[in-house]
């Protein structure tokens, strides 16, 4: 069974002279969700700075690799 690792994605914005506007990075929080006792939490598992155009996905699994999660099997659920 894939375990699930949920994930929200934040784009960064600045604003000049009024104009808003991205400023080409994203950061990619992840979570985990503990259902050990009674109700279930979100806890956090991992954050990723990158550049926009970056996949988040790939840029999930290089992590998971790089951090020694490389032989488990995930699903990837965006919030």
């Amino acid at each position: 069974m894939k375990k699930k690792i949920y994930y929200t994605v934040d784009v960064e914005f600045h604003d000049d002279n009024y104009e808003l506007g991205p400023t080409g990075n994203k950061t990619i929080n992840a979570y985990d969700i503990d259902t050990g006792e009674g109700v279930p939490k979100i806890v956090p598992f991992f954050d990723i700075e990158c550049d926009l155009s970056d996949n988040s996905v790939k840029k999930m699994k290089e992590w998971l690799d790089d951090n020694g999660y490389g032989d488990e099997d995930f699903e990837f659920v965006q919030l």
